[in-house]
C-alpha cells in the first residue's frame, strides 16, 4: 500500500513540478528575455530534477527495506527460532508478516510469533514515515534546483532529450536481458568452468 501511495504522490509532485518549471520559463519570456528552449521544455526538466532521484531512492527502498526488516525480525526471535533451517525461518517470518497485516497465521498462538509481528508493526509504520520524509524532501530538492536554473541560457531541450534517450536505451536492454536470465539460473559454476542443466 505504501508503494501505491509513493507512487501517487510522485506522480502528482510531477504535474507540479511539470507546471512550475512551465510557469518560471513564462515569466522570464514575459520579461523581455530571449529563452534557449520553449517554454514546454521547462517544464519536464523541471518535472525530471524533481521526481527521477525520488523515484530511483523509491526503487532502492524496494529492494533493500524487506531484507532489513527481515534482518530485524530474525534477531528479535528467539535464539531456537533462529536457528531454524531456511526454509522453515522463511515460512516462521511469512507467519509473522501476515500476522503484522491482521491475516490469519498457523501459529497463531505462538509468544515468540506474537510479539515479533507488533515489533514488525512498530518497524514498518516507522519506515513507512521515514520513506515518504525522504521522497517528499528529495522532490523539494530536486524541484528547487530546477526553478532556479530557469534562465535564458538553459538549454533545457537538449537535457530532457538526452534523459529520454538514455531512458529508451535502457528500455531496450531489458529484451536482451530477460532471456538470460533462465539460462543463469540453469548454470552453475565448476572447476571445469560453466556446466547448464
Amino acid at each position: 500500500m505504501i508503494y501505491w501511495i509513493a507512487l501517487a504522490a510522485l506522480a502528482t509532485i510531477w504535474l507540479a513540478s511539470w507546471k512550475i518549471g512551465q510557469g518560471q520559463a513564462r515569466g522570464v519570456i514575459a520579461s523581455g528575455q530571449r529563452m534557449h528552449s520553449l517554454p514546454g521544455h521547462y517544464g519536464p526538466y523541471t518535472a525530471i530534477l524533481a521526481v527521477v532521484p525520488a523515484f530511483v531512492a523509491l526503487l532502492i527502498w524496494s529492494i533493500f527495506e524487506p531484507l532489513i526488516i527481515d534482518g530485524m525480525i530474525i534477531g528479535s526471535l528467539p535464539a531456537d527460532s533462529q536457528a531454524l533451517d531456511d526454509l522453515f525461518l522463511s515460512a516462521l517470518i511469512s507467519d509473522i508478516r501476515n500476522m503484522a497485516a491482521g491475516n490469519p497465521v498457523r501459529d497463531a498462538t505462538d509468544p515468540a510469533v506474537i510479539a515479533a509481528a507488533a515489533e514488525l508493526s512498530g518497524w514498518q509504520s516507522t519506515a513507512n514515515i521515514m520513506l515518504l520524509a525522504l521522497l517528499g524532501g528529495l522532490a523539494i530538492v530536486g524541484l528547487v534546483i530546477g526553478r532556479r536554473q530557469i534562465a535564458p541560457e538553459l538549454r533545457a531541450r537538449n537535457r530532457v532529450e538526452r534523459v529520454v534517450t538514455g531512458l529508451l536505451v535502457l528500455w531496450s536492454t531489458i529484451p536482451v536481458i530477460t532471456p538470460a536470465a533462465p539460462v543463469r539460473s540453469r548454470c552453475r559454476s565448476g572447476t571445469g568452468g560453466f556446466t547448464c542443466c
